[in-house]
This record gives structure tokens, C-alpha cells and sequence, in this order.
């Protein structure tokens, strides 16, 4: 799971994504994908941000994701740098509400240089990455994260009719180097496609006997 300035222009961007119909593909943990509803989450990614960033104030967001938390609530998982420490912060997805704001002790020390070297690189913020991502493909903002070599932003949306997409925005430049639909969304879909078809050939040659 991903120095913002919020403006109430671009927050209205947001919300108006938030607001729509949809429901994003969700890993159960046991490689199988569900559904979980974005439709009713009433914080969007931008606001999410804000509330984590007053908690840290000065901090750089590495990511935010749309989960659950410990409770099985809507939550926006947030990842924020603030000097050289990684902090953990959870966001109810209804209240905007910081439930969760500690240090993230799973994090290696010397992967955590290395990815603060990377996030204080970034010429362009979590934010800028999904306002931008929002002016290419419509949809609700549903993760937005740092790509391992921190060159790009990697955002995914959801769409009204369920259809998720994933852009990657060029830290350096803002610029969308890649918009496709979700790999993992179209790979369920023809498994599922598969496994309907699955057992026609034996019953047509049970028909014949």
C-alpha cells in the first residue's frame, strides 16, 4: 500500500470521483478477488491527505489506499514521511477522522532512507499525481503510490460502471506516462470467463453416449 496543499477547488475535483457508483476489486488474502464499495466512502483520496498531513505537519505522503481497518471499517491507509521517519496514519473513510497515527516500525531502516531519498525527489506530490490522473480518466481516486524506482506515481480509479484503471504520472514532470485498465481486474475476469466454460466438452460427449 503510497506535502500536499489542499484547495477547496481541488478537493471539489476529488469529491466529485468520490461520488461516484462503483465498487473496486479487493484481494481477500487468499488470492481470490472480491468486491469492496467505494460508492459510500464519503472522504475522498485529497481530503484523506489533508487530515493525515495535519496530523504531520511538513510531512510527504508515500501513499494512501482505500482499505479496511482493524475494525473492517472504510479506511485510507496512509503512508507519510515526516524528517526521516515513515509514520503510519489510518483515516476513517466517512468522518476524515485520524484514528491511527504511529510510527511504522515493519519498515527496514535502510529501505527507509532510500525510499525517503526517493520521496523527497519527487518534484510532483501524491495529490498532483491523482488530480492528474483524475483530468485523463474519470473514476474515483482509490490508491495512489510511489513506484519502487520513484520515477513514477502509480494511481488507480475505479469508474461508475466498475471499471478500474491504473496511471502512472512522471514525478519529475506530471505527465501521464501510462493509462490502462487494471492487469489483475481483466486477469479475474478471463478465469472467470474460463472456468464457466469449463466441463462443456464432457457433457457433450456424455450427450453422445
Amino acid at each position: 500500500m503510497k506535502k500536499i496543499l489542499v484547495t477547496v477547488a481541488a478537493a471539489g475535483v476529488l469529491a466529485a470521483g468520490g461520488a461516484a457508483t462503483a465498487f473496486a476489486a479487493e484481494d481477500d488474502g487468499d488470492g481470490a478477488r472480491g468486491e469492496r464499495r467505494v460508492t459510500d466512502v464519503k472522504v475522498t483520496a485529497e481530503q484523506a491527505a489533508a487530515a493525515a498531513l495535519k496530523a504531520v505537519p511538513g510531512g510527504r505522503i508515500e501513499s494512501i489506499e482505500l482499505d479496511d481497518d482493524a475494525a473492517g471499517k472504510r479506511a485510507w491507509d496512509v503512508d507519510i514521511l515526516s524528517g526521516n521517519t515513515f509514520r503510519d496514519e489510518v483515516v476513517d473513510a466517512n468522518t476524515g477522522t485520524v484514528t491511527t497515527n504511529e510510527k511504522d516500525d515493519d519498515r527496514n531502516e535502510g529501505d527507509d532512507r532510500d525510499d525517503a531519498r526517493r520521496l523527497n525527489a519527487a518534484k510532483i506530490d501524491a495529490v498532483q499525481a491523482a488530480r492528474t490522473a483524475l483530468q485523463t480518466a474519470k473514476g474515483t481516486v482509490t490508491s495512489v503510490d510511489l513506484d519502487d524506482d520513484g520515477k513514477s506515481w502509480e494511481v488507480e480509479l475505479t469508474g461508475a460502471d466498475g471499471t478500474e484503471r491504473e496511471l502512472r504520472i512522471d514525478t519529475a514532470t506530471g505527465k501521464v506516462t501510462a493509462n490502462a485498465a487494471d492487469d489483475d481486474q481483466n486477469d479475474d475476469q478471463d478465469g472467470d470467463d474460463r472456468n464457466d466454460g469449463a466441463g462443456d466438452g464432457d457433457d457433450d460427449e456424455g450427450d453422445d453416449d
